[in-house]
């Protein structure tokens, strides 16, 4: 396989992820200030797959999408108001999420077995503390909530939801990367 073919299957495996937030990320069920969305395992989904580089990619091509005026983001909004806005802290912190979660995901993918699952969960998990630590701060400046209620409001109630999705995340990304590795994609 030429570097090119690789170049060109990379770029469109990104531009799947990227299609795969930009469709279901809008569909949101609000239960306050955040709402609920599958954008969270669809950026640890791509962080395992892809590797930091190309999930980086596909992320920054979905926020840009959605800054442009595309409805990408939650309650299908769009433009520079959600990026800006209490909540814009979750939506650029899937940036570094991802960025994690593929460095550790990455890592992992040099072991076996158990060991490379553990490592591969654990990212997932920093990655989403990640992702709460950069929302939450942005949303206690924006808004003026002290920590206890912001913490109430922007990370208890997604726990077990994003644990969910970190184990969904885990098991999705080992049967598709078998899949793509069987395929030659990856």
């Amino acid at each position: 396989m030429s570097a090119v073919d690789t170049r060109i299957r990379a770029l469109a495996l990104c531009a799947v992820f990227t299609a795969l937030l930009c469709v279901l990320a809008p569909v949101a069920v609000p239960i306050g200030p955040v709402p609920i969305t599958l954008a969270t395992f669809f950026v640890l989904l791509a962080a395992d797959l892809l590797g930091w580089k190309c999930a980086t990619f596909a992320i920054a091509a979905y926020m840009l999408l959605g800054f442009a005026g595309l409805p990408v983001f939650s309650n299908f909004q769009s433009g520079a108001a959600p990026l800006m806005g209490p909540t814009g802290g979750y939506l650029i912190g899937y940036i570094p999420m991802g960025i994690v979660a593929g460095l550790i995901g990455e890592a992992a993918n040099q072991r076996s077995g158990v060991a490379s699952h553990v490592l591969r969960i654990g990212g997932m998990v920093l990655a989403t503390a990640v992702l709460y630590l950069l929302g939450t701060v942005w949303f206690c400046f924006l808004t003026g909530s002290a920590v206890p209620h912001a913490m109430a409001v922007c990370v208890l109630p997604f726990l077990p939801g994003d644990a969910l999705k970190i184990a969904a995340a885990a098991a999705v990304g080992e049967v598709v990367r078998r899949r793509l590795q069987l395929a030659g994609l990856l």
